[in-house]
């Protein structure tokens, strides 16, 4: 699709009167490709469903030398705050603690650490059903690679940027968001599907003032994309007794490739080990939690519901270690 963009990028001058039920913070670190997609991707009518929800979009340009290129889109404009988040540490951590301390007003909170994302058409709709469900949710969403394998694997192929574009211009992703199951895999976070706990969620919502509450994410991960901020904020709040946690199937967010730390080397995982130790005290360990589960079943994504509960019988419904 052709993307007609705004003359100039600013931030909106006041607020509505009323608070928005969700704030979605999304960071952005030289993504001019993948930025405006996200940004598309996160508001109606890309969205389904979602004319009775208030929401707002704070936009981090995390250090970026360029900025954005955002989207002239009405819903966008009305619904978007871009903020120039000038720091010396090369990890977003703070800079989320900050938008959502000092930026989000919404109720709830959803989080992308990583701006590259697609999200899926009922993203928002599913998510905020799920946390008026219960009292404390946390609401995990499992994560897609476009291309053909995981992209730290299939950049070794030749995927590339060029080929991801022509990728989504032939499935006319925009008007046919489902066609997206069919051109990606499962994040190895959530290689094993559905009906396995995963290791991160990079699209994950709960309410503001728990977020506040725990400390947000660990500021002492400081490695570029923040390390293993991201699982460790996962495993810590999921693994409280009194969190509801959520799982979505069939909804999530779909990964553009754009040479990012941790989507783009295999030993990433490896090297950002010692400084989970540094800050935390010790090794990262995969969480245990129970979850309950909301679907949306479409033809497109049916095969990885079939993945899933093969990977469940292969392991005899074993959590994995």
């Amino acid at each position: 699709m052709t993307i007609k963009l705004r003359e100039s990028i600013r931030r909106r001058p006041g607020h509505r009167s009323a608070p928005p039920e969700l704030s979605i913070v999304v960071v952005f670190y030289n993504m001019e490709r993948e930025g405006p997609r996200t940004l598309l991707s996160l508001i109606p009518p890309f969205q389904r469903n979602v004319d009775e929800i208030d929401y707002e979009i704070i936009g981090i340009e995390h250090g970026s030398s360029s900025p954005v290129p955002v989207p002239d889109d009405p819903e966008l404009n009305e619904r978007l705050r871009l903020i120039r988040y000038e720091t010396a540490p090369v990890s977003p951590v703070k800079a989320i603690n900050d938008a959502v301390r000092n930026e989000c007003r919404g109720r709830y909170v959803m989080v992308y650490i990583d701006g590259a994302r697609i999200g899926s058409s009922h993203l928002v709709s599913q998510t905020l059903k799920s946390c008026r469900s219960v009292t404390n949710p946390f609401v995990a969403t499992l994560s897609w690679h476009l291309g053909p394998d995981v992209q730290m694997q299939s950049v070794k192929q030749g995927y590339s940027q060029l080929v991801e574009d022509e990728i989504l211009e032939r499935i006319d992703w925009y008007n046919h968001p489902e066609g997206l199951f069919g051109e990606s895999v499962l994040a190895g976070s959530c290689r094993f599907g559905y009906f396995h706990p995963i290791a991160e969620s990079n699209a994950f919502t709960l309410e503001r003032e728990r977020f506040l509450s725990i400390g947000g994410y660990m500021e002492g991960f400081a490695s570029p994309g923040g390390g293993l901020a991201n699982l460790e904020i996962f495993s810590r709040i999921v693994e409280q007794s009194d969190t509801n946690t959520i799982t979505l199937i069939g909804d999530g967010t779909f990964h553009q490739y754009h040479g990012g730390a941790a989507t783009s080397d295999e030993s990433y995982f490896d090297a950002a080990q010692p400084e989970h130790i540094e800050v935390t005290g010790r090794d990262y360990r995969f969480p245990r939690y129970d979850t309950l589960y909301r679907a949306r079943f479409t033809r497109e994504s049916q095969h990885f519901l079939q993945t899933s509960m093969d990977a469940l019988s292969a392991t005899g419904g074993k959590e994995r270690e």
